[in-house]
């Protein structure tokens, strides 16, 4: 980044707690319990008529948060009650002892003011209750709150059925009827064309809302709703494709086969075939295969074929070891990593200068790349560095440039060598040459994510190492760790911090969205920023910037608001740490001569050394 609705006769509703299946030693032995729980009832009979009751539910892939609100009113004489919920349900499908299983995080309260409850057994069931009294003709609020795991089966193929009951039916202990009654169940990441099956009739769905509203009903079935999610981890295949050193290969075909040739095709008929990252959502190299079939019923071998074109327009290919797969329960999830051999078949020798006879273009040839050699004196500068003392010159039927790819010029302190990698002779440190500066590469597959590798690093002279100033250092952090920032040097009292991906900044520019979903807004305090967490682990492979816009206006002013320095500002890969400290970058706006704050992007156990 550069300076980003029946006539309810005693109704009692009650909500199953669901369970997750228990396999037992063989494949298909495995019984379902049928689990349901009670909701709010008085412990003996009662003049006290449970008028209203309203329940909403969220209703999430792994459970459900429920809240009901009940009216109760006492027609009756004065009456002290014992009033409950039962708290979990005993199940004689496992062993000699019910398995009982709670509602989570109970909450009561009485016309908004919390309860005291205690446990209790009722006719052999555990019961969480409390004390309430009424007046004669006296209404009342009770809001009970609390959670359930749903049900869930799923142990074989690539669909998972999960499923939740409300239970209705009629009993006798509250006075009267219940006049009304509201459901209303919100899914969250829950599609309806993923809903299998929804019971009784007469609900209303718009947008992943599903309501019933009773009055005076008589139920004769239970709210019932049952969904099903995609496994679809166990029906994909991923992993790298790189060549004969370990470099990503970018824009690769990758296709997945029968080991004895015939393509897999996925349930569309269509045959499953990708491309590699090539550094834009993802790793260089980097590949996802999805939609594997679940068609059959024995195990088979199958291969991952990549294919890529190489400079000379022939096509080269890799295949990976045979992978175990079976249609019926999927693969393991392990990486499949295919190499295809890329080296270079034209006989020139590798780091070696070379040039067209007639022609006055010199190259420097190396890892089958060329790079345009800026003039005489960067040669003469270089002299004594292996292979730049001697000239080759080959005829133009031998040596076609063309051919070759065209990396940055070698080399100048302008934009036209930005990107290339170097080294100093004797030095270990990596350097990437950018607008004028060269930059250290702090870890090691920071050249993945650019599509280079370790020999497209050109070892230099000092004269040519000291042409350029040392820039801010490529920050790099994994996959495993959390990002913090921190800032100074602002006059306004609040700001909103962005993670976004790497690009240019120019005043007045629109800030992209946040990568993370959720732009963090801080408070600033005394000019400063505390360091605050602005992404949680895992992340994502790639090149970001971090944005304080501290107008808060969602556009990137370089008067008021500041980015991290460098291009990009932070990288994030999946290399273990490197074993020397790094700073952080500084945060520098254009247009700001004397910029007083820091922006530090840190992981979690680094913030002490990396903390500036």
């Amino acid at each position: 980044m550069k300076i980003y609705q029946v006539n309810i006769g005693k109704i009692i509703i009650a909500l199953v707690i669901s369970v997750i299946f228990m396999s037992t030693h063989a494949v298909g032995d495995i019984a379902p319990p049928n689990a349901q729980g009670e909701t709010m009832q008085p412990i003996n009979v009662t003049n006290v008529q449970m008028v209203n009751e309203t329940v909403h539910i969220d209703l999430c892939v792994e459970n459900a948060t429920v809240k009901c609100n009940f009216t109760l009113m006492n027609h009756g004489t004065n009456e002290s009650m014992l009033v409950g919920f039962p708290v979990g349900l005993g199940w004689d499908g496992h062993g000699e002892d019910p398995y009982t299983y709670p509602l989570e995080d109970f909450k009561a309260y009485v016309n908004s003011q919390p309860v005291e409850t205690r446990e209790m057994d009722v006719n052999g069931s555990l019961w969480m209750v409390w004390d309430m009294s009424f007046d004669e003709m006296e209404l009342k609020d009770v809001d009970v709150s609390y959670w359930v795991p749903l049900s869930y089966y799923g142990n074989y193929g690539r669909m998972a059925s999960h499923w939740f009951t409300y239970v209705l039916r009629t009993g006798a202990a509250w006075g009267g009827v219940i006049e009304e009654a509201n459901i209303t169940i919100v899914l969250h990441d829950i599609e309806l064309n993923q809903i299998t099956e929804l019971t009784p009739d007469g609900y209303v769905s718009e947008n992943n809302i599903i309501t019933w509203n009773f009055t005076s009903l008589e139920p004769t079935e239970n709210i019932y709703i049952k969904f099903e999610t995609l496994r679809e981890e166990r029906y994909t295949i991923h992993g790298f494709v790189s060549d004969e050193k370990h470099a990503g290969i970018p824009d690769a075909t990758v296709e997945l086969h029968y080991l004895h040739g015939d393509i897999i095709d996925d349930v569309h008929g269509e045959p499953l075939v990708t491309r590699t990252f090539n550094g834009t959502g993802g790793t260089v190299g980097w590949y996802t295969l999805t939609n594997l079939s679940d068609d059959g019923d024995d195990w088979v071998d199958v291969v991952v074929v990549a294919r890529v074109l190489d400079t000379a327009g022939n096509e080269k290919m890799g295949i990976s070891d045979p992978v175990a797969f079976w249609p019926f329960l999927g693969g393991s999830g392990s990486a499949v990593n295919v190499t295809i051999d890329r080296s270079s078949q034209t006989g020139l020798q590798d780091k070696s200068l070379i040039n067209v006879e007639g022609q006055p273009e010199v190259y420097w040839f190396q890892n089958n790349r060329l790079y345009w050699v800026t003039d005489w004196d960067v040669i003469n500068d270089m002299s004594g560095v292996p292979g730049w003392d001697s000239m080759n010159t080959l005829p133009a039927s031998k040596f076609d440039p063309a051919t070759y790819p065209q990396r940055p010029r070698f080399i100048t302190t302008d934009a036209e060598s930005d990107g290339l990698l170097i080294r100093h002779a004797g030095d270990y440190k990596v350097y990437r040459i950018e607008s004028g500066k060269k930059r250290q590469i702090t870890y090691l597959d920071v050249m993945d994510l650019k599509g280079y590798s370790f020999d497209d690093v050109i070892k230099v002279s000092s004269e040519i190492s000291d042409m350029f100033p040392l820039g801010d250092p490529i920050d790099t952090y994994r996959v495993d760790e959390d990002i913090y920032a921190a800032c100074a040097g602002f006059s306004t009292a609040n700001a909103d911090i962005y993670v976004v991906l790497d690009q240019d900044w120019c005043d007045g520019d629109l800030i992209p969205a946040d990568i993370t979903e959720t732009v963090e807004t801080v408070s600033i305090i005394d000019g400063e920023i505390s360091p605050v967490l602005v992404w949680n682990a895992p992340l994502t492979p790639g090149e970001y910037d971090v944005v304080i816009d501290a107008n808060q206006n969602g556009d990137y002013n370089v008067a008021t608001d500041r980015v991290d320095r460098g291009s990009p500002g932070f990288v994030v890969t999946t290399s273990p740490p490197p074993t020397s400290l790094t700073d952080v970058p500084a945060l520098a706006p254009h247009g700001i001569i004397a910029l007083i704050g820091l922006l530090c992007v840190v992981g979690t156990f680094m913030i002490g050394r990396r903390f500036n």
